[in-house]
């Protein structure tokens, strides 16, 4: 294993094997990284296009890294965390629909997304839903960021239809008091 002063220097010499180590030893822990932020709202794809601009940007500004202020393991982590929320804002916004889609949809009780038009907004909803347990963060996500029916999700994920409903009950409470909250503090 080589040590990680060895590994800069080799990088800033431009040592392609040096890239080839680096890959090695650190794509798992940028995957989990970005997967924990992506998972839900991307794809395998989106994650693992985001490690691998993770690697090449590190690649082109090798000479940025200062290893007086952090391991390089720090480093790459924080740097996978700024692009996995980059990417997740680029997904949102992919997704994003029409000023008259949303107010059609404002009606339907159960979409409480549908009556928020800021991005923000609903990134803030998205890193709160994080913080829920398993599998309340994955029922909540997957209902109101995928639209997808209590009974699709309960097949989805093998949990009762009637905990999926309670689930989403209270999820949707903890997100209502959420948005309240936030909303008196602007």
């Amino acid at each position: 294993m080589i040590q990680e002063n060895e590994l800069i220097k080799k990088l800033q010499n431009r040592e392609r094997d040096a890239y080839k180590i680096l890959i090695e030893n650190y794509s798992r822990l940028l995957f989990s990284v970005c997967a924990g932020i992506l998972i839900d709202p991307g794809t395998r794809e989106d994650v693992e296009d985001t490690v691998a601009d993770c690697f090449l940007e590190f690649w082109a500004n090798v000479y940025k890294f200062d290893p007086s202020k952090g391991s390089l393991k720090a480093y790459l982590c924080s740097m996978a965390h700024s692009r996995a929320l980059d990417r997740l804002r680029s997904i949102c916004r992919r997704n994003e629909q029409p000023l008259d889609e949303l107010s059609d949809k404002a009606d339907d009780s159960d979409n409480i997304l549908s009556s928020i038009i800021s991005e923000q907004s609903i990134l803030d909803i998205w890193e709160y839903i994080q913080k829920f347990p398993m599998p309340d963060r994955r029922i909540l996500a997957l209902r109101f960021f995928y639209e997808l029916k209590p009974a699709d999700i309960s097949l989805k994920l093998g949990l009762p239809v009637k905990t999926v409903y309670e689930r989403i009950r209270t999820g949707k409470q903890k997100i209502k008091a959420f948005i309240y909250e936030k909303e008196e503090n602007l």
